[in-house]
């Protein structure tokens, strides 16, 4: 049997509220759609390959902040503090208007949590679900 929904509806139980979300399936599509560029910046920021991170940004943003050094080096600051990442739990998703290259989009923000060996480190990634070739506008890291 196949259904074709037009929204998912999340209901979650929190102590003494529920909370309720309805998601379109379009917009579920779009966020599936970029998981993979966000598993790509996971996997190279964990194994430490930041070398793999400058051809992953959209060309709009300047090349001289993307060198690899200006990447590896508050990585590292980062691992020392925090520990290496062990693995990624996602944790949810929010779209943000912003005009990069003096154009109007709705950005993605894609969000979770780095698990590491000391201290896990909320995590964060920027990209236009528009665009056919996914790629980063930035990513952070937060405690």
């Amino acid at each position: 049997m196949c259904f074709n929904y037009s929204f998912i509806r999340v209901i979650i139980p929190e102590y003494s509220r529920t909370e309720k979300y309805e998601f379109r399936t379009v917009t579920l599509q779009k966020v599936e759609q970029c998981m993979p560029i966000l598993n790509r910046v996971v996997a190279c920021l964990k194994d430490r390959q930041y070398e793999m991170l400058p051809p992953l940004f959209n060309p709009i943003i300047p090349a001289d902040s993307l060198s690899e050094e200006k990447i590896r080096m508050p990585n590292q600051i980062i691992d020392s503090t925090y520990g290496r990442i062990k693995r990624f739990v996602a944790q949810g998703f929010y779209f943000q208007g912003a005009g990069p290259g003096g154009r109007m989009v709705s950005l993605l923000h894609l969000t979770g949590t780095l698990i590491r060996e000391k201290q896990n480190t909320n995590f964060s990634i920027t990209v236009d679900p528009d665009l056919k070739k996914q790629n980063l506008y930035g990513y952070r890291f937060m405690r």
